[in-house]
């Protein structure tokens, strides 16, 4: 007869913090015993391209624990590694998502000191898989299904324009988000693709929310590349489509719909220069 596996308890457990391979996370996951109020930090490391359904259930008993019922997160963030964050890259990267509980503004949910409540992730730096957000909601599915019915704020801490489609599948599966932050929605752009009438659509194909309080753009800038002035007006133009869609009469503009915006905050992030008093008068 099997014996059966250990169990270790850990009654006054706060903050769980785990990044391993499969096997392993899954052996820990099964033999500790925590409280409800846990803080999950778990980083998942899969050795081949996809997860094994062993973690993926393993995760899953795990959040049941601690998910309270009805889940009650309002807060969202998704960052990605320096591996990705630009490119797709064969060499792998991770992908991480964190949930956050009375969240009252993007700011609450960037602090250092924010009290995320459960934390999800794949790196797959050891592996040959590149992850995505199709294999992050695998480990949030069904545990959390419920959960993405309240996130009202949105943190989306990769590059939009190159992980275009990572940021539309996330903000489908979110239909109530009132405060939104993408970084470098636009992509990178110069002098004579602007004037040429070259913009990138990633802006107009993300912002399909009905309504939202607050757009919070962080874009990187490289003035000696492209002028802000001439960015702005990039910028500018997606919005107006994105709000507007109806201003173009093409059929490549169908997938927008209608938004209003109460707020717009933009951040330009110059990398590459010392700032000037040029640079200053462009903004």
């Amino acid at each position: 007869m099997r014996q059966n596996q250990a169990v270790y308890s850990l009654p006054k457990l706060r903050s769980l913090r785990i990044r391993e391979v499969e096997s392993i996370i899954v052996k820990l996951l099964r033999e500790l015993q925590y409280p409800p109020k846990t803080r999950l930090d778990i980083m998942i490391c899969p050795l081949g391209r996809m997860l094994t359904e062993s973690s993926v259930q393993a995760v899953a008993t795990a959040l049941r624990h601690v998910v309270p019922e009805p889940p009650i997160f309002t807060g969202m963030a998704v960052s990605a590694s320096s591996k990705i964050s630009g490119a797709r890259n064969p060499e792998g990267g991770s992908l991480r998502s964190t949930f956050f509980q009375e969240t009252t503004s993007l700011t609450s949910c960037r602090a250092e000191d924010a009290q995320a409540a459960i934390s999800l992730g794949i790196d797959s730096s050891l592996g040959s898989g590149i992850p995505d957000v199709t294999d992050l909601f695998a480990l949030l599915s069904p545990s959390l299904d419920g959960a993405c019915q309240h996130i009202t704020y949105l943190d989306l801490d990769f590059s939009a324009a190159q992980l275009l489609d990572d940021a539309r599948l996330i903000l489908g599966r979110l239909p109530h988000i009132r405060q939104l932050r993408l970084v470098d929605p636009i992509g990178t752009l110069n002098d004579s693709q602007i004037e040429g009438g070259t913009v990138l659509q990633s802006l107009m194909q993300l912002l399909h929310v009905p309504s939202l309080d607050l757009l919070w753009i962080m874009q990187d800038v490289k003035p000696d590349v492209c002028k802000l002035d001439r960015l702005c007006e990039a910028l500018a133009m997606q919005l107006h489509i994105a709000l507007n869609p109806d201003s173009l009469d093409m059929d490549i503009f169908d997938y927008c719909r209608p938004s209003t915006l109460v707020q717009l905050r933009l951040d330009f992030i110059l990398s590459g220069v010392n700032l000037t008093e040029n640079h200053a008068e462009n903004v």
